[in-house]
């Protein structure tokens, strides 16, 4: 079973975030026998086994928040918007977002529309900088003493936008941050970014 040692909890006023950082410390068969048919169904389409597990324990971290924090226990429907993205048909007053990356999955649970990403640190690259950011972000990224961390910084802001508001890639990524009024809190890893985007509407 997932070790309750290896997750990290952040609890703020209007939100909490769960972080599982040892997606190779558990046992996926126990694990996907603690979800629901159509959970293991989805799981089971994956191909490879780190996706696998980065589904499962995105699943399992939801879970876990909705019993600690909401008194919500065993299993819930998720279904999703046009956009893709996932909400609680039955509990439409909970919001929740989850993200994974390679090394670790991040889930969150708050009290209004809320976004989250996690992102490996990872080498710079020029040109992935270009496409996704605007004049003014890459000059901020280039004079920055570590251009990849702060790329990292900002992408995740991005990404946790578009996945607040479910619009995904069909908004100019360029200009996501443009006139935000979106509360961010991020949070640094040695080895990962997290980026929790609420709405502040």
């Amino acid at each position: 079973m997932i070790n309750p040692e290896h997750i990290s909890t952040y609890e703020h006023d209007d939100y909490v975030l769960m972080i599982l950082d040892h997606l190779q410390n558990f046992s996926l068969d126990d694990e996907m026998a603690c979800l629901p048919p159509w959970r293991r169904d989805a799981v089971m389409a994956i191909h490879h086994e780190q996706g696998k597990r980065q589904s499962v324990a995105a699943y399992r971290l939801l879970m876990m928040l909705l019993e600690r924090h909401c008194g919500i226990s065993g299993h819930v429907a998720m279904a999703y918007h046009d956009g893709g993205k996932p909400y609680l048909p039955h509990h439409p007053n909970i919001h929740f977002n989850m993200s994974h990356c390679r090394c670790a999955v991040a889930c969150v649970v708050a009290k209004r529309n809320v976004g989250v990403d996690i992102e490996s640190i990872r080498r710079f690259n020029d040109s992935l900088a270009r496409h996704v950011l605007s004049d003014d972000e890459y000059l901020m990224v280039t004079a920055s003493p570590s251009p990849q961390r702060e790329f990292i910084r900002l992408w995740t802001m991005k990404e946790s936008k578009l996945k607040m508001t479910g619009t995904g890639l069909r908004t100019d990524i360029k200009t996501v941050l443009y006139n935000d009024e979106s509360i961010y809190d991020t949070i640094i890893n040695d080895n990962y970014f997290v980026t929790v985007c609420l709405d502040n509407s």
